[in-house]
């Protein structure tokens, strides 16, 4: 699967940090590798980026983390950066032909919400949005800048900034199919060249359905006051992610020395001579019962493993 990623605009409200939007660094890493990192932990390797303001600057950094990271990327430019983003997404229409996540470069979001929207089921005709369904006490959100969306058994109603009614936030997170071009060419040529045009678009035809992002995480840097946001919010999850790191080890570690330990004394209990003896008279079916049971202890630390993956 390809990710597509918005990395067109001026970005004027932090453009006195003096560097492009998607090079603004957040806890020492820039905005759009993170965006790339986190489409990297859901399985993507190709990526499709739309640049416009100091397209140069962009790219460049982008070749050099396609070196060292293996990873193919293509640039397109679109000339029409400073107009609205349904634009940049049409820009590249002929470099996806097959269901493509579509990010945005200045959103930073949590990698697991991409797992789970990767294992939607999709139709050859829809785009599926993860949306936010926490309204309330949702620090992460400026309302009066965050898309809103009105959703209906999981189908998209309505989506806009300004929309009177809505029971969701738009995350900026889509997995999308090449119909959402002639959407957004649909809603091009009656006058709106949002993306959010064309997901009306779609849902007109009952063909735009959400995800909800559960207890998942993210954050739109689109002002100062959410880069301040977002560092302390990216530096909890580092936080979170070295402590987990830390538990895991020392589960391990416990583990290994009681899977030692209840070898030892499984061996001190039946006592040398006594194993020799087995081992004389029963021979490999001896053998393979003691490799069963060493098995045994090996399946309950993989079992362990994988629910420390899924836990932490």
């Amino acid at each position: 699967m390809k990710c597509l990623i918005i990395a067109a605009g001026k970005g004027s409200r932090i453009a006195h940090m003096g560097l492009p939007k998607p090079l603004v660094p957040i806890d020492g890493i820039p905005l759009i590798q993170r965006t790339i990192e986190a489409a990297f932990s859901a399985g993507v390797r190709d990526f499709v980026i739309v640049t416009g303001h100091r397209s140069h600057e962009i790219e460049t950094f982008l070749f050099k983390l396609s070196e060292e990271r293996n990873l193919s990327i293509a640039t397109v430019f679109n000339p029409q950066f400073e107009k609205e983003n349904g634009l940049s997404v049409l820009c590249a229409k002929e470099s996806l032909k097959e269901p493509f996540f579509l990010l945005m470069a200045d959103h930073i979001v949590d990698p697991k919400i991409l797992r789970k929207l990767k294992n939607e089921p999709i139709e050859s005709d829809e785009t599926i949005l993860a949306v936010d369904l926490k309204l309330n006490n949702n620090p992460n959100i400026d309302i009066d800048d965050v898309t809103k969306v009105l959703t209906e058994q999981n189908l998209i109603v309505n989506i806009g900034k300004t929309i009177p009614e809505y029971n969701a936030f738009d995350t900026g997170i889509f997995l999308c199919t090449p119909t959402i071009f002639n959407a957004l060419e649909e809603s091009a040529e009656e006058g709106d060249n949002t993306l959010s045009g064309g997901i009306r678009k779609l849902a007109e035809r009952q063909k735009a359905r959400t995800m909800g992002i559960g207890n998942g995480w993210w954050i739109d840097v689109d002002d100062e006051s959410a880069y301040h946001k977002a560092g302390k919010l990216v530096g909890k999850q580092r936080q979170k992610k070295q402590t987990s790191g830390v538990i895991k080890r020392t589960a391990r570690t416990i583990l290994t020395i009681l899977g030692f330990g209840l070898l030892a004394y499984l061996v001190l209990r039946i006592g040398i001579d006594e194993i020799a003896a087995n081992l004389a008279k029963f021979g490999y079916w001896f053998l393979l019962i003691c490799l069963l049971g060493t098995g045994w202890l090996f399946f309950q630390s993989l079992s362990w493993n994988i629910i420390q993956r899924v836990l932490f």
